[in-house]
């Protein structure tokens, strides 16, 4: 017996002959349908190209994103230099665009932050994805930097001064987050770090802690911050293994953000293909403490402003907080603020 959703094939027969019958004894009828269905035709083959022009447009989405690939030293030119074998742990930054003076300014953000990592862990290694040109003999921040190709820097993800205006508005370009997921695939490092370039370190322990997970059992896959009540990824701070898990669901998050919004933000579908993989058994997660990176989250998943914002549960010293300063006497208010009483319980508050 056939699934109610489906007729009996002598049924099927049955309504198809008496539809030809229905419509061979009214023209008119028929007109109207193939009318109908032209127009249709015509709607879904410019839904169609538009696609094609979108996918086009951000450099041919599917296929791109290789199995491991090699990592290329900044020489000056694109993509070249030589190969770098993945190795050891360490930091992953980025800074792209297609705008070249705020393209800059991520780049002198990430190596401040990367100076202050390095100053108060001079052996952590820190690397920069970027598609600004001779970063290396520039910025000496960095032990590698990864070029990101210039049909791999999407489009999005800066403000530019509106035309013809006189009061200083501007018009914001959405920021895409698909360079970066495509990116994390290209670091250099067998334990990668990713994080954003606005952070502050407030510990001289992030190197050993880095190493100490590299030596240790491999039991996750990626591990990430979780928002305060949805429990979603918070990507600032992602730590991740080069493993077959975490470049198939790279493949997989890359490949998801495009088909459900490009210029979306990635954290809602990271959830979604983490989640998959993990109930089919194919990656291992794991959760970042917020003592080790913390940042300020919605109060509520269900709020309609930026804030009030708090952190999670705070149960010692703060190690890594994510936060945008300009020079190093307010990194250090951070950090004082934050660590004020470490040995506490405590949860900090950013009411706006």
């Amino acid at each position: 017996r056939p699934p109610p959703w489906r007729l009996a094939p002598s049924a099927a027969r049955g309504e198809a002959a008496s539809a030809r019958s229905s419509l061979a004894g009214s023209p008119m009828r028929a007109r109207v349908v193939l009318a109908v269905l032209a127009a249709a035709a015509l709607v879904l083959l410019a839904s169609i190209l538009g696609r094609a022009h979108d996918l086009a447009r951000i450099g041919h989405a599917t296929g791109i994103l290789p199995a491991l690939p090699p990592i290329y030293l900044d020489s000056g030119n694109e993509m070249g230099g030589s190969v770098v074998q993945r190795s050891g742990h360490g930091v992953l930054m980025f800074a792209y665009g297609q705008n070249t003076t705020i393209l800059a300014r991520y780049v002198r953000e990430a190596a401040f932050s990367a100076r202050m990592l390095k100053a108060a862990n001079p052996t952590l290694r820190v690397a920069l994805a970027t598609n600004l040109p001779n970063v290396s003999k520039e910025f000496t921040e960095f032990d590698v930097v990864v070029p990101i190709r210039f049909d791999h820097a999407f489009g999005g993800g800066y403000k530019i001064p509106k035309e013809g205006s006189k009061d200083g508005s501007f018009v914001v370009k959405r920021r895409q987050w698909l360079t970066r997921i495509l990116y994390m695939a290209h670091s250099p490092f067998e334990l990668t770090l990713a994080l954003d370039s606005q952070v502050v370190p407030c510990s001289d322990q992030v190197d050993a802690i880095l190493a100490r997970e590299a030596r240790a059992d491999p039991w996750y896959d990626i591990a990430y911050n979780t928002q305060q009540r949805s429990g979603k990824p918070h990507c600032w701070a992602i730590l991740y293994r080069a493993t077959e898990a975490t470049r198939a669901l790279l493949r997989d998050w890359f490949v998801h953000q495009v088909n459900r919004d490009a210029m979306g933000e990635d954290q809602s579908t990271l959830n979604d293909v983490v989640g998959r993989a993990v109930r089919a058994g194919a990656l291992r997660r794991g959760r970042l403490h917020a003592n080790f990176a913390s940042a300020f989250v919605p109060v509520s998943a269900e709020q309609r402003h930026f804030h009030p914002r708090t952190t999670q549960l705070l149960t010692s010293r703060v190690h890594l907080f994510h936060m945008l300063v300009h020079n190093e006497s307010q990194a250090r208010t951070v950090c004082a603020r934050v660590n004020a009483a470490p040995e506490r319980r405590r949860v900090g508050g950013q009411p706006q």
